[in-house]
């Protein structure tokens, strides 16, 4: 990913870097860190590791010593850095959500099901959508739980322009995995487009507290917000979609 100078600003809001205390500066560095730890990694595992990795290249690069060097005064600091990483930092739910998505968007360990799946996707391409539909709904009958063929069969629906059906299948995929990006992001979409603001600003704002770098969650809540006259909102908005579609790589802008 790209960076930028834009990245602090919108992650990690602290008024003025000289004004910074001892712990808000290892802190702002154990965001950075996160922030480049692969979404198949567990954050929780990493967190402790990016907040002591983060105070030894302060105390070494930035000559940073610890007003407080007793025991407890370090405990203290430990607690105040996480404290303040997790309010701040967007990329720690960013991350965890993303991990999450591992554990869910995945393919059945039904073979039937996958299979089923499989051939949903070919038809879906094809636009063969009726039979597409056929075959995803054989997959969710024999695995209940399988999120991308819910997912794929709201699609389907959407391509048909069968909102309300597209709608319901996408919440049940949300039943299972309530921080579904996918399901979360068609839905407010579905909305959007059928002008229903009230329903769609909800789901936009479930998604950014889930997914808070996701630019197409900011570009289409600033869109909302432009309708409803919340100019300032769509602006702020707007702009941190500028900001991550920056940071988003060639493949996922595609």
């Amino acid at each position: 990913m790209k960076k930028n100078s834009t990245f602090l600003l919108f992650n990690f809001i602290i008024l003025s870097i000289v004004g910074q205390t001892y712990e808000e500066i290892i802190a702002n560095k154990t965001c950075e860190c996160i922030s480049q730890i692969n979404n198949s990694t567990n954050v929780n595992t990493s967190f402790k590791r990016c907040i002591l990795q983060s105070k030894f290249e302060a105390e070494r690069n930035d000559s940073l010593t610890n007003p407080n060097n007793s025991v407890e005064g370090m405990r203290e600091a430990f607690q105040l850095v996480t404290e303040l990483v997790t309010k701040n930092c967007s990329a720690l739910q960013t991350k965890k959500s993303e991990y999450k998505k591992t554990l869910f968007y995945k393919k059945s360990t039904v073979k039937e099901a996958t299979f089923n799946f499989n051939k949903g996707n070919e038809f879906l391409v094809a636009e063969e959508y009726l039979s597409a539909i056929k075959a995803y709904k054989k997959a969710t009958t024999l695995d209940s739980e399988f999120v991308l063929a819910y997912d794929q069969l709201g699609a389907t629906y959407t391509k048909q322009k069968k909102f309300s059906k597209a709608i319901k299948t996408y919440k049940k995929s949300l039943r299972l995995f309530p921080e579904g990006e996918t399901a979360l992001q068609n839905i407010a979409e579905i909305y959007a487009i059928t002008d229903d603001n009230k329903h769609a600003a909800t789901y936009f704002t479930t998604l950014l507290a889930f997914y808070p770098e996701n630019p197409l969650t900011h570009y289409g809540f600033a869109k909302i917000a432009q309708k409803n006259e919340l100019n300032e909102s769509a602006l702020k908005h707007s702009l941190l979609a500028l900001n991550y579609f920056n940071q988003t790589d060639a493949t996922e802008m595609k």
